[in-house]
């Protein structure tokens, strides 16, 4: 044993034990003394937790304190962490998990992390320490807690109230410079950037506290005070500071909302599904990848995995995740997040890596990469954000206020999968209904700093190539309106909404209506007009409309008929403008229009080849596409296939036209 090691005792199961850590009274220039107690769980003195990112080993020079008079190696941030939280006239007993847990002891650790979720609920309070100051630092808490003070520190505010703050944040973003440059450097470019919002275990650490409080150096602030003045700042924010010049990066200051949420449906006594939470934070971090999902087991009572930090592999516990879905929550939605063509972890290709730091990203990086995949929005909604999962569970729940309410998709949802994992052989044997294949493939829409303003040009012409290249120049029917005009309609909505941001688009926009018209006269004259109805019923132009932003609009609803119609009308305004759908083209980006050999059209992974097989499986609120290679059928990702992601296939099956098969996915 290292002479920096401590001599830990034995943790007793019955009762079940844990240790403290008391640190004691002082002040600089004197180190940090401490002493490390045992207490059964359900008897121990008052104390708090403490949530922080453990950080490197000063190998040079070791950060020391002492414990039980013998000195004890910590990392630097919890050697500063501890100087700060040290009281100078009191003892203070904290719960830290790099001390209070013997980390050569595995089996130690993984009963320990089993209690984590008892810990964090008996503590008096939780401690984010968030790490020492920087330039911005106290005029960044400074700023908030001004904020805070000013709107009362109410945490229930109305939707008007909340809008009103909002828009007084705004005009003084954009009226005040000093202000906003404390916005910028200060909360996007210190409080942002900080590694605890990506680190996976605070989210259970904030989430079951009773009590939490933000401590930055010598600055402290409530959580929920902190939490929603950073929420309106950044809603403001996105208003004022949207162009080029002002684009700013909130980091990990997105998980905020999460977090709050997270307690907030704690709070209610919400039993939240354990595949919801690891999707919903699958760009967190974690240095073992096996704490992605152990880390979050807190959040799920009675969860059946187990913590064995010493016999399960990161492949063992991954794998183990999708059984669980698969018989405990009966749904195979987890498999939707797969998109990676290989791994360092040798995962088979229906198990989600969740090492992959899925982080959205545009421009020129994957230009350079010979197969780029970066992330698209999930389909499955409620796993885009914490308020949409909130929103879904207050849906399917009595007594929770929702202020959105949306249709998940339930390509098959209703029931269950018959669905079995062999461990040995790595296998996913799945029943599920074949859709087709695919026959053509477009561009992938993407968001290259070289393609202007209207990036979308060149994507678009192609998936409407494809179009008419299969079905002609169709036309509706009613309005006589043919696929033409959905490009037209596209590129006006478009030119208006950067217009309307003050934008400069001028020689881009005259440039790209140019290439429209020669472009729009060419197809013309080689393509005929046809009034051709789309396979699953309907008119071909409003099923590509449709197709094209995923049926949903700006929140995340269902496009309504007036919503449609309003896709035509120049003069609309409001709820009903298509600005924002067109502009953020949320669902499309990162996705590959096609169309099947049976007529089907939709959204597939960029990986996504010419002659995969689309699928529903049984259980699966989305369609998937699989690639069969020699003799090995394996998992691309999920698609939408406009038509049947409400059950039709499932339907169409029992009406006996069409029927059912199993695939042993690898």
């Amino acid at each position: 044993m290292s002479k920096y090691n401590h001599d830990y005792d034995i943790l007793r199961h019955d009762p079940l034990e844990f240790r403290l850590v008391t640190i004691h009274a002082g002040a600089l220039p004197s180190p940090i003394t401490a002493s490390l107690s045992t207490h059964p769980l359900k008897d121990a003195p008052p104390y708090e937790a403490l949530s922080y990112v453990w950080g490197p080993f000063d190998e040079k020079d070791p950060d020391l304190i002492l414990l039980n008079d013998y000195g004890f190696v910590v990392t630097t941030n919890l050697s500063r962490a501890m100087y700060s939280l040290r009281k100078e006239d009191t003892d203070r007993i904290l719960w830290i998990d790099a001390i209070s847990i013997d980390q050569d002891d595995l089996d130690e650790r993984s009963s320990q992390v089993q209690l984590m979720r008892d810990i964090y609920k008996a503590a008096s309070g939780t401690v984010v320490w968030l790490g020492e100051e920087l330039l911005y630092t106290d005029r960044t808490f400074d700023l908030l807690k001004s904020l805070s003070a000013g709107w009362g520190g109410s945490s229930d505010a109305s939707h008007e109230v909340v809008q009103q703050r909002v828009s007084e944040l705004h005009r003084v973003l954009l009226t005040d410079e000093k202000f906003r440059k404390v916005v910028q450097r200060g909360v996007y470019g210190d409080m942002g950037q900080r590694d605890f919002w990506t680190r996976i275990w605070v989210v259970q650490e904030v989430a079951l506290s009773s009590n939490v409080t933000i401590v930055c150096g010598s600055n402290e602030m409530d959580w929920q005070e902190f939490s929603d003045t950073i929420w309106n700042l950044d809603e403001a924010s996105n208003m004022a500071m949207a162009t080029p010049e002002n684009e700013l990066d909130i980091g990990g200051l997105s998980n905020i909302d999460t977090f709050s949420i997270m307690r907030e449906l704690l709070r209610d006594a919400v039993n939240l599904r354990l595949s919801d939470i690891v999707a919903l934070l699958r760009r967190s971090r974690s240095t073992d990848p096996r704490d992605m999902i152990y880390g979050l087991l807190g959040l799920v009572p009675r969860c059946s995995i187990r913590v064995d930090y010493s016999n399960a592999s990161t492949k063992d516990v991954y794998l183990d995740l999708v059984h669980r879905c698969i018989v405990e929550e009966e749904s195979l939605d987890i498999v939707t997040l797969c998109r990676k063509t290989s791994s360092n972890l040798e995962l088979p290709s229906w198990v989600p890596d969740w090492t992959d730091p899925w982080v959205l990203g545009y421009g020129e990086d994957y230009k350079a990469m010979t197969n780029p995949d970066p992330p698209s929005y999930p389909l499955i909604l409620k796993y885009g954000s914490g308020a949409l999962l909130k929103n879904f569970i207050s849906n399917t729940s009595s007594g929770l206020d929702s202020t959105l309410q949306f249709e998940a998709w339930s390509a098959d949802a209703s029931s269950a999968p018959r669905a079995s994992i062999d461990k040995t052989l790595s296998t996913l044997t799945a029943g599920g209904v074949p859709i087709g294949s695919i026959s053509q493939l477009g561009d992938w829409t993407f968001r290259g700093d070289d393609e202007g303003e209207i990036f979308f040009f060149d994507i678009m012409s192609s998936w409407e190539n494809l179009m008419i290249q299969r079905f002609d120049m169709c036309q509706d029917t009613n309005s006589g309106r043919t696929i033409l005009d959905v490009f037209d309609r596209l590129l006006d909505i478009m030119i208006g909404h950067l217009g309307d941001s003050a934008v400069d688009i001028v020689k881009e926009k005259e440039d790209k209506i140019q290439r429209r018209l020669v472009q729009k006269r060419d197809r013309k004259a080689r393509y005929q007009e046809t009034f051709a109805t789309y396979v699953a019923g309907g008119c071909i132009v409003e099923a590509f409309i449709r197709t094209v932003v995923v049926d949903t609009d700006a929140s995340f609803q269902r496009l309504s008929p007036a919503k449609y119609e309003a896709f035509w009308d120049a003069d609309v305004t409001g709820s009903l403008a298509w600005g924002l759908e067109i502009y953020a083209l949320t669902f499309a980006t990162n996705r590959r229009f096609f169309i099947t050999g049976n007529g089907y059209i939709g959204l597939a992974p960029i990986r996504a080849n010419i002659g995969d097989k689309l699928c529903v499986l049984y259980g699966c609120s989305v369609s998937l596409v699989l690639r069969e290679e020699h003799g090995v059928v394996g998992l691309v990702g999920e698609a939408y296939v406009h038509g049947l992601m409400r059950g039709e296939a499932v339907a169409l099956v029992q009406k006996g036209t069409w029927k059912g098969r199993q695939w042993v996915i690898r």
